[in-house]
């Protein structure tokens, strides 16, 4: 029992993880869409 309790903790701690990641991911994508600035960005950055 022990084991897959902490089986299932740890699944579901990786696909909280994943969840949390993906929603990053999105709302990052979604910010870069958004403002017509990301070229001058890269031009500070090199």
């Amino acid at each position: 029992m022990k084991r897959n309790k902490k089986f299932f903790l740890i699944i579901s701690l990786l696909f909280l993880l994943l969840l949390a990641w993906i929603v990053w991911d999105f709302s990052r994508r979604s910010e870069f869409r958004r403002p017509a600035q990301p070229q001058e960005e890269q031009r500070v950055t090199n």
